[in-house]
C-alpha cells in the first residue's frame, strides 16, 4: 500500500523534446540560397518600381513615413487639354484619324488624401467631370479625373466614365508646364496598357483668383505626322 501511495505522489517527469542536430550548410543549401536571391532580385527589378509608391502610401497611412507630394496639397492647376491622335499612339487606327483636335480647359485642385477635384471646366464643352486621384513618385506627378459625360466628337470618342490620366513632372510645389494625356486600355482581354490621347499644358496658382478662366471647347484639324495627313488629304491640301 505504501509503495503504491508513494508512486502516486511522485511528481511526473517533465517531457523533453528531442533536439535536432544542427543543420549543416553544404553545396546544395548554398546553391538554393543563391537561386532564391537571384529570383528575388529579378522580381524586384521587374515589379519594384510599381510597388514603391504603394509601399510609401501604406507607410504614410500608418504614420511610418510622410506622404510623398505633401507640398502639392492645395495646388490649383489651370489645364489646357489638347486631345487628338498622337504619333506612335496605340489607340485604334480609326481613332482621331481625321486629324481633328479638341482643345478645352479645366481647373483641377490636388486635395488632401490623394483626391484630384475638378473645380471648373471651359464654356460650351458640356463636359461633366468627377473626382479622381493623384500621386507623386520621385519627380513624376500622376493624376486623373473621371469624364462622367464622356467625349464624342467626329472620330474622337472617350466613353462615359473614362478615367483621363495626366502625367507630368513636379519638384516640390513646382509643377511642370507640359505633360501627356493617357487612357488605360485592355488588349486581348488580359494585358492592360497606357495609350496616349493628347497633351496638356499647366498653369498653377495658390487660389482660383490667380488663374484665368479655363478655355472653352474648340475643334480644329491638325496632323501630328505626314502619313496621316496624306491618307486623309491625298491631294496634299
Amino acid at each position: 500500500g505504501r509503495g503504491a501511495a508513494s508512486r502516486a505522489q511522485a511528481p511526473a517527469r517533465p517531457r523533453t523534446r528531442p533536439t535536432r542536430p544542427p543543420t549543416r550548410w553544404g553545396f546544395r543549401e548554398y546553391r538554393d540560397l543563391v537561386e532564391w536571391l537571384l529570383i528575388g532580385s529579378v522580381a524586384w527589378k521587374a515589379y519594384g518600381r510599381r510597388l514603391r509608391p504603394q509601399l510609401r502610401e501604406a507607410a504614410a497611412a500608418v504614420g511610418l513615413a510622410e506622404l510623398p507630394g505633401r507640398e502639392l496639397v492645395g495646388t490649383r492647376m489651370r489645364l489646357s487639354l489638347d486631345i487628338g491622335r498622337e504619333k506612335f499612339t496605340w489607340m485604334e487606327p480609326s481613332w482621331g484619324r481625321s486629324g481633328r483636335r479638341i482643345t478645352v480647359g479645366c481647373v483641377v485642385e490636388l486635395m488632401e488624401g490623394g483626391v484630384a477635384r475638378p473645380k471648373a471646366v471651359g464654356e460650351f464643352s458640356r463636359l461633366l467631370l468627377e473626382d479622381g486621384t493623384w500621386s507623386l513618385a520621385g519627380d513624376t506627378l500622376r493624376f486623373n479625373i473621371v469624364m462622367a459625360s464622356g467625349l464624342d466628337r467626329v472620330d474622337i470618342f472617350l466613353p462615359p466614365g473614362e478615367r483621363l490620366c495626366f502625367k507630368c513632372n513636379a519638384w516640390g510645389r513646382t509643377v511642370g508646364s507640359k505633360g501627356t494625356l493617357l487612357v488605360r486600355r485592355r488588349r486581348w482581354l488580359i494585358r492592360q496598357e497606357w495609350r496616349t490621347v493628347g497633351v496638356f499644358s499647366v498653369e498653377t496658382a495658390d487660389d482660383s483668383d490667380g488663374l484665368a478662366p479655363p478655355a472653352p471647347l474648340r475643334m480644329q484639324q491638325r496632323f501630328t505626322d505626314r502619313a496621316t495627313r496624306d491618307a486623309v488629304r491625298p491631294d496634299g491640301g
